[in-house]
């Protein structure tokens, strides 16, 4: 079943970066359900950052917010090593926030993700960052 839902968050990913929002979206409010029934956490998390990126794309930047921040207290509550995902979250906090207007506010979020992935020396992260930083 784990192995289904990471399968299904990739096809959401997809689906979200060819434009499908709306059956993306479908899909990952329905991983936020699974996951949350098998109880797993890093699946948890990631199914709600990926809804949380729908949201973004759809426009809906008040829930998406809410979904980050929920993937976010999980994160601060665990031992699990969540760096990555930590770093993800910033970066979809700041293309949310960004994107109401609050472009100082957004700047530290990204800010914050470039330190995240710098901490692992994770290259795309922190290419990813910078480009964030940088539009």
């Amino acid at each position: 079943m784990k192995e289904l839902i990471i399968l299904d968050l990739f096809l959401s990913r997809v689906l979200r970066e060819t434009g499908d929002i709306k059956e993306s979206s479908t899909l990952s409010k329905l991983l936020v359900e699974t996951a949350e029934t098998l109880n797993d956490e890093r699946l948890i998390i990631e199914a709600y950052l990926e809804n949380a990126y729908c949201l973004w794309y759809a426009g809906d930047f008040d829930e998406g917010i809410q979904f980050c921040n929920h993937a976010q207290n999980i994160m601060s509550k665990s031992d699990g090593d969540y760096k990555k995902l930590y770093a993800r979250s910033q970066i979809i906090l700041g293309n949310l926030i960004g994107d109401q207007g609050d472009l100082d506010m957004a700047l530290k979020y990204y800010t914050d993700a470039l330190k995240s992935y710098r901490s692992i020396n994770d290259k795309d992260g922190i290419a990813y960052s910078l480009n964030n930083l940088g539009t």
